[in-house]
């Protein structure tokens, strides 16, 4: 209870505080009659909307139902359970808290009235237990040769896994080895070198046999010169004939439909800045050449459309002021044109899938952190429309793939902006549905992921609080 006692005290030395100009002053002063009114006597007992039931490290929301402006609410949870941002107490309207073991977890809530009054408490207890493995699970598959924050990675076409640069440390140099992963033998071997040290960039299958390495950094400060380059399967990287017209730090790349060209879009410049000059590489000529001028915010999704066009989603703005910004490139008239309408939500570090004839855009971070919504791009009209479902949990920065059934898997990635979670789901879009399935054995923020050619899903790369991530998943639907 030391929480509310802290709060009593403050409520007193705020009344006190308050007190003095209101006499001076008179009613003016203190808003008059427009302030909320509060209620006489003791508040009643809050009344609580709490789920009975939640899944081992999926977060759970509770509330006050019919909140009262005048009053304040403070929350407790029963040990080991926390609250959003790891503590056992929380205050306002509604709280959002998780749970790593199964079993019950006790809330306990009281209204606070402004005169420091408070309520009687009231509890709700929700049961946790394990996500349900019906849908598949993931198992171990081997790992890494050595940590790589910021890799890329691409799959060859005898399935294997080119795995290029990043940093052997948080926030270090890239480097410029390379491994091949092999996943039937699950396990790595030591690839040919790339002629630049690299972390943050981008990696993207030209043809059956080459690969467009492009972007990111070899310098923990960003300092780079532009350049990319191709691998050549079996053989050896060689540069680009061309060089990129400024440093790309987190940029996409996307295969055009017809080609002959990428569209190298956003990421961070030299100084740390977003870039707003979008670059075609040419294939034929390893050239680049400027696709226009456009702001894109960092970590931001570019979805290669069945019309030849590429979508691109991400936000405006800064701070507090983000706005939803939607662009579609045509490659044919070399322009950006806006979508129809726009996402329903600012985005970044989100997901986009093409699943059937319609772009899935999935979580991501909304501005004030990780969010649960979902909508649907149709690229025929231009319209984005929400998904009529939530994700079973808020994810940024978290990897997805489609299944061969057509559902698609969500895994790890952040739900509070910070930690990374091992927690997965599937979305069916026939049923609408978001279902918690088998957790990741190691939780991880920003994973790759490939469909392998049987179905299972591989997972490779991200970070934790250990830092980069070595060990390799696969996923194994049922």
């Amino acid at each position: 209870m030391n929480a509310i006692s802290n709060y009593k005290n403050r409520v007193r030395t705020l009344g006190l505080c308050l007190s003095i100009p209101c006499l001076l002053l008179g009613p003016l002063a203190c808003g008059g009659g427009s302030s909320v009114a509060e209620p006489s006597g003791p508040p009643s007992a809050p009344t609580l909307s709490v789920p009975g039931t939640g899944v081992v490290g999926f977060q759970v929301t509770a509330s006050v139902q019919g909140a009262n402006g005048a009053y304040a609410y403070s929350w407790t949870i029963s040990a080991p359970a926390t609250f959003k941002g790891g503590t056992d107490t929380a205050t306002g309207n509604s709280v959002a808290f998780t749970y790593t073991s199964t079993g019950p977890v006790t809330l306990t809530c009281v209204a606070i009235a402004g005169n420091a009054v408070m309520s009687p408490a009231s509890q709700a207890t929700v049961t946790f237990s394990e996500p349900s493995i019906a849908a598949g699970m993931f198992v171990p598959a081997g790992s890494l040769l050595q940590p790589r924050q910021g890799l890329a990675a691409a799959m060859l076409s005898n399935g294997s896994i080119l795995v290029t640069g990043g940093a052997a440390t948080p926030g270090g140099p890239g480097v410029n080895t390379t491994e091949i992963y092999t996943p039937s033998t699950e396990s790595s071997a030591v690839g040919p070198n790339m002629t630049t040290a690299r972390s943050g960039h981008a990696a993207v299958q030209l043809s059956a046999t080459q690969y467009l390495v492009v972007g990111g950094t070899k310098l923990a400060n960003l300092a780079n010169s532009p350049n990319a380059e191709v691998y050549f399967s079996g053989g050896l990287f060689t540069p680009t004939a061309g060089a990129l017209a400024s440093v790309h730090l987190g940029p996409t790349a996307t295969l055009l439909a017809n080609n002959t060209g990428v569209l190298v879009a956003g990421g961070l410049n030299g100084l740390g800045a977003p870039v707003n000059t979008e670059e075609l590489y040419t294939i034929s000529t390893q050239s680049f050449a400027s696709a226009g001028t456009l702001a894109l915010a960092p970590n931001h999704t570019a979805t290669a459309l069945s019309t030849g066009k590429v979508l691109l989603v991400s936000h405006t703005g800064s701070g507090s002021n983000w706005v939803p910004f939607a662009t579609v490139y045509d490659p044919v008239a070399a322009t950006f044109s806006p979508t129809t309408n726009q996402p329903s939500f600012p985005r970044e570090g989100h997901q986009a899938l093409v699943v059937g004839s319609q772009v899935l855009i999935l979580g991501g971070n909304g501005g004030s952190g990780p969010i649960t919504s979902a909508e649907w791009y149709n690229p025929v009209s231009g319209l984005f429309s929400p998904v009529p479902a939530a994700m079973a949990s808020p994810r940024q920065s978290f990897g997805a793939a489609i299944l061969l059934d057509g559902t698609v898997l969500l895994l790890g990635g952040t739900a509070d902006g910070t930690t990374a979670v091992a927690t997965a789901e599937i979305f069916d879009p026939v049923a609408v549905t978001f279902t918690p399935a088998g957790n990741l054995g190691t939780a991880r923020i920003g994973p790759t992921v490939f469909v392998l050619p049987g179905g299972n899903v591989l997972v490779l790369g991200g970070t934790n609080a250990l830092g980069a991530v070595t060990a390799v998943e696969a996923f194994e639907p049922s």
